[in-house]
């Protein structure tokens, strides 16, 4: 149990660099402007982002409404994909489900990997 959450507080880390890579990828003001939001309409703490991927989806589509949303999610997707070293079976399978699942689908896949280098 001890080794589990210490890997979901690793994962939770990787996710927040993927993210800000990917929003840097887009454009250097996105992140700023996303955290912000989040922490100002979800009470989400500085450093916590990775822990409310609901509201981080929610925050997107509201400031950039569901097209803007799906662009985001896509680029944030490829990054999390890229670091992870997913085959392009695994990105469109990724792209089939809704953003808090493809999460946790990277978050299973990084635990996954993690105890088997141990």
């Amino acid at each position: 149990m001890k080794n589990s959450v210490k890997l979901e507080k690793e994962f939770n880390i990787f996710l927040r660099r993927v993210l800000d890579v990917g929003f840097e990828g887009i454009s250097s003001s996105l992140a700023p402007v996303v955290y912000h939001f989040m922490h100002w309409k979800y009470d989400v703490k500085e450093g916590d982002e990775p822990k409310h991927i609901a509201e981080l989806s929610a925050c997107l589509r509201e400031v950039f409404g569901s097209d803007g949303q799906r662009i985001i999610e896509k680029r944030l997707t490829e990054e999390i994909c890229k670091e992870l070293n997913m085959n392009k079976k695994q990105y469109d399978l990724m792209l089939k489900m809704k953003f808090t699942a493809r999460i946790e689908y990277a978050k299973r896949k990084y635990m996954h990997e993690r105890r088997l280098l141990k």
